[in-house]
């Protein structure tokens, strides 16, 4: 994992650096830079997906510094960035040092773009080899890296022995070895020299943010705040660290906390229409509809997104305009959907809704069909018609549906057996509604019902106080689970 380089950009150099050049550029003068530094800007500009700018640093540059041999390679680097492997090699074969051990590293890397991969390999050895490198640790690290950027992992893994043999306390190789490992999924291995490094330094916040990536890897969430957290006592304002945090956040439930997050980053981030989006579905997910449609606004103003992303992004748009009862709106947004996406299927679910609160009954269900018809996931889109027909109190449709489900994937709806027996609840049906009861709290999934089913269930009446009778009776015996697994529904 490179190391995070917003650090660099946050320097105090860095920013008057950054001050000068875009001065330069609203006044139309010309101010002399070093070309280290011009690349800087670049990879600045880059980072923050901001392509024709960091284009623009990399022509001045070259105008002020035509032979500057780090700048020729960051140029042939980024042709190779945008698949310009003819353009990138023209420019390397005219390099006036053919020997500087970039450049061939540059070379082998192209050889890997041809699928040369003897040539390559040749060229990493006799690198590795000549009288200025023989010594050098960087050298196995770089052409390390190269392959890892490859995803030859056993290639990669050959020259880091290699340094690790030679130094095997440095910290550029631990930092390598842990790369190595996390790009590879060897999590408890990058975890632990992890932790080696933040032993030789803790105010490091990169070493922080790999352990707190590790443990969302591991879906160790609390461990990941409190490593955040460390990262955040160096830098409270890390943009990269909020952002993990937030999602540490997220995943644990705590949405408003996650929203916070976000919220504190969403002018700052190159990622502006992801933290969008992320916001946007934690309101959502708080019921608060309102704020969502604002953050799905500004997503909508972005002019990058895809025709496929304009769809996606309405039809959240619209499903939040109908929980407002705004159907004017949910119906000019699904309309507008359709226009960038016509085969998107969760629009057609959506205006299915739309139908099912205009009391068009048959429309509805044209809608949804249609809907399952397009889509590439049927358990998914299933499993959302039923809802959907459950939380309009359609309580037949949507036991069709969970009814099918319950058929087609057995092992996959404990879950809902609790959503089943509220239906059926509603439709007076006991016999029905205790049979899906007692599945579901016979189901190692749902012994422990989440606070979700809950809430659900609270909602309905005496429901709460059978499940706890029903509970207690197959605690004591009075009640076998196993009569009721190979029952068919009586309709």
């Amino acid at each position: 994992m490179k190391s995070d380089l917003s650090s660099s950009f946050k320097s105090p150099h860095f920013k008057k650096l950054l001050t000068q050049y875009e001065e330069m550029i609203r006044q139309h003068t010309s101010i002399y830079f070093e070309g280290n530094e011009l690349t800087l800007l670049a990879e600045y500009y880059a980072s923050r997906k901001m392509v024709s700018q960091s284009k623009e640093v990399l022509q001045y540059a070259l105008s002020i510094h035509p032979d500057n041999l780090d700048i020729q390679l960051y140029l042939c680097h980024t042709l190779l960035a945008e698949g310009k492997l003819a353009e990138a090699e023209k420019i390397l074969n005219s390099l006036s040092d053919q020997e500087d051990s970039e450049v061939n590293l540059l070379r082998a890397t192209i050889y890997l773009e041809k699928k040369e991969l003897e040539k390559a390999e040749e060229i990493f050895m006799a690198t590795s080899i000549q009288p200025e490198n023989s010594e050098d640790i960087f050298i196995f690290l770089d052409i390390a890296d190269i392959y890892m950027d490859f995803n030859m992992g056993e290639q990669a893994y050959t020259w880091l022995k290699k340094a690790y043999k030679k130094e095997q306390n440095n910290m550029n190789v631990w930092e390598s070895l842990f790369d190595f490992h996390y790009t590879f999924g060897n999590i408890n291995r990058a975890i632990l020299y992890c932790n080696k490094l933040l032993d030789e330094n803790s105010y490091e916040i990169d070493y922080w943010l790999n352990l707190t990536r590790c443990y969302i890897k591991q879906l160790k969430f609390q461990e990941a705040l409190e490593a955040v957290d460390f990262a955040l006592a160096i830098d409270e304002n890390h943009l990269t660290a909020l952002e993990l945090k937030g999602l540490c956040y997220i995943q644990l439930g705590e949405m408003e906390k996650g929203c916070k997050c976000f919220s504190a980053i969403e002018n700052s981030s190159p990622n502006r229409d992801q933290i969008y989006q992320v916001i946007s579905e934690c309101y959502f997910s708080v019921q608060n509809y309102e704020k969502s449609i604002e953050y799905l606004t500004k997503c909508l103003n972005i002019k990058s997104l895809s025709n496929f992303e304009y769809a996606s992004t309405l039809q959240k748009r619209a499903l939040a305009y109908l929980f407002l009862n705004e159907l004017d709106l949910c119906k000019k947004d699904i309309d507008l959907g359709i226009s960038y996406d016509e085969q998107y299927d969760y629009l057609y679910l959506t205006l299915g809704e739309y139908y099912i609160l205009q009391g068009e009954e048959k429309k509805a269900q044209r809608e949804m069909s249609y809907a399952e018809a397009l889509a590439s996931d049927k358990k998914e889109i299933k499993i959302e018609i039923a809802n959907i027909y459950y939380r309009n109190e359609k309580f037949d449709e949507a036991l069709s549906y969970y009814i099918r489900l319950e058929k087609e994937y057995p092992n996959f709806m404990p879950a809902y057996q609790y959503i089943m027996a509220c239906c059926y609840y509603r439709k007076n049906d006991e016999q029905n509604t205790i049979k899906y009861l007692v599945k579901a709290l016979h189901s190692s999934d749902c012994q422990n019902y989440t606070e979700l089913i809950k809430s659900i269930i609270e909602k309905e009446g005496a429901l709460p106080q059978l499940v706890d009778k029903l509970q207690q009776m197959i605690k004591d015996g009075l009640i076998d689970p196993h009569d009721f697994s190979d029952e068919e529904s009586v309709s």
